[in-house]
């Protein structure tokens, strides 16, 4: 798909000013993330127990995120790179300590080479919406922020190609 996208009216021949192309979704989408709540960790070992505690890592050792749908998906060019980039908007529900909220974020793709493919995601939510009071320390004195940002980097590696059409 991208060999074609950057064959395509995608590169230089279209203008800033076009609106992206839209692609078709054919089929639903199937994802689903799992980071252990123990490979989280932060400046200090002091603050990674204390998160840990906070979010129940023993009952619920596992955050999940499971892709549900493909909103939108459209090509866009990076304005930087002047490379073809894939914007999606994708739906699902992240579970954190036991509670499963539904979770909107869109996600770039971009080919690095030609079986490589990088996506990132990042979008920000509050540990509150999960039932979980933000760790502190020092009796008080500190205190993490309420908010955090989910942020997924993924590398993607095709292994064969797909058969032609």
């Amino acid at each position: 798909m991208f060999d074609a996208i950057e064959t395509s009216t995608v590169s230089e021949q279209r203008s800033d000013k076009e609106p992206p192309l839209a692609l078709a979704v054919r089929s639903a989408p199937v994802a689903e993330i799992a980071v252990p709540v123990m490979s989280l960790h932060g400046d200090s070992f002091g603050m990674d127990r204390d998160m840990q505690k906070a979010l129940n890592a023993a009952q619920h050792p596992v955050i999940k995120y499971v892709l549900q749908n493909l909103q939108h998906a459209t090509v866009q060019q990076d304005p930087k790179s002047r490379q073809a980039e894939i914007d999606l908007s994708v739906s699902g529900k992240l579970q954190v300590a036991g509670v499963e909220r539904p979770i909107v974020m869109d996600v770039i793709v971009k080919r690095d080479s030609r079986r490589h493919f990088l996506a990132h995601a990042q979008t920000p939510m509050l540990m509150s919406d999960f039932g979980v009071t933000p760790p502190g320390g020092l009796f008080g004195l500190i205190k993490a922020s309420d908010k955090f940002l989910v942020i997924f980097d993924l590398d993607l590696v095709v292994e064969s190609a797909p058969p032609a059409p």
